[in-house]
């Protein structure tokens, strides 16, 4: 996915609750580019949006193992949360 799609997609994920910046969203691509948690990848066959200046970015196995722990992290602390009455129930 390339970052303008990274930007559509969040907002279209948590019914434009969630926004990102170009500035901040590309500064973290750089930093997980770095840390190998993504890659830059080559465009996806027939894609008519893909120019020279366009990058494209896949998750490394790194990365999904990475955000699997971080996942799992925060299910922990919204366990405790709700346990604690901080917060309610997430609806499914």
């Amino acid at each position: 996915m390339h970052g303008y799609g990274i930007m559509q997609a969040l907002a279209e994920k948590t019914d434009g609750r969630e926004r990102i910046l170009p500035g901040t969203l590309y500064q973290s691509i750089a930093r997980m580019v770095g840390a190998e948690l993504v890659e830059e990848r080559d465009p996806p066959e027939g894609d008519a949006s893909a120019g020279p200046r366009r990058r494209y970015y896949r998750r490394t196995a790194f990365g999904l193992a990475v955000a699997k722990a971080e996942s799992e992290r925060l299910r922990m602390l919204l366990a405790m949360a709700v346990s604690e009455d901080i917060v309610t129930e997430p609806a499914q």
